[in-house]
């Protein structure tokens, strides 16, 4: 199938006779307006590009009603990164950090990341774990390992202007599986670079990445910025 080329999507993939799917999600305008909100310095508004798309990558398990959150608490001068999103593809994200702080001087430190899912209608959920430099990623993998059990890889990219991220999971096997598929597709993806995946077309970068693979891409869905009172409210709430 063709590949959506809207500019702010998350659109999934899988590869024949494998228990592997994946997801692609970019983040042109809905990043945008986050930062034309806030006057974020570099490194945090990189941090929170790669947070939203991190976060759009996890709503596509989101086959419900409802908002998912992650936030990443920090013990340094950045101290705070929240970004959320609903069943339809709508995001926020906010920062807190120690305004007047010279930019060369704000660091990610190690601290926690809280997932959170929160349903209209059923029980509510939160992980916990621990992120080291502000590693996103890293913790991303590492929350699934733990807590999920599910082989989990991520790639996360922003330029400043842009947002994009990459994930591949490896779902329970059934018979016929290739048994070295995730061994073989995930060295694949580690050769990924920022640059593909900021500018290229999702067909055009996983033709790049798996032209021997027999892969599939289907439709895109569209992401968003939003502002909502009650939304509003709860970062307030997240954030304290």
């Amino acid at each position: 199938m063709t590949a959506n080329n809207s500019a702010d999507t998350l659109q999934r993939f899988s590869f024949d006779n494998t228990n592997i799917r994946g997801e692609v999600a970019h983040l042109n305008a809905s990043y945008r307006e986050v930062l034309n909100r806030h006057q974020y310095p570099g490194i945090v508004a990189k941090g929170v590009g790669e947070l939203m798309a991190a976060t759009a990558l996890l709503s596509a398990n989101l086959k419900f009603a409802g908002r998912l959150t992650l936030q990443i608490r920090l013990t340094g001068n950045v101290s705070l990164l929240q970004a959320e999103t609903n069943e339809k593809g709508q995001l926020r994200a906010i920062a807190r950090y120690e305004e007047g702080t010279d930019a060369s001087e704000l660091t990610l430190t190690d601290g926690q990341m809280i997932i959170t899912i929160e349903p209209e209608v059923g029980q509510r959920y939160q992980g916990i774990t621990l992120i080291k430099g502000g590693n996103v990623a890293g913790a991303l993998e590492d929350y699934f390992e733990q807590s999920e059990q599910l082989g989990s890889r991520f790639w996360l990219a922003c330029d400043g202007s842009n947002a994009a991220g990459f994930m591949l999971q490896q779902m329970p096997s059934s018979e016929g599986d290739d048994p070295d598929a995730w061994d073989r597709l995930s060295h694949l993806a580690s050769t990924l670079k920022d640059e593909e995946l900021l500018t290229l077309n999702n067909e055009v970068l996983l033709h790049r990445l798996y032209h021997e693979e027999d892969a599939r891409i289907y439709p895109g869905s569209e992401l968003s910025f939003f502002v909502i009172q009650a939304m509003q409210q709860h970062f307030v709430v997240q954030g304290q």
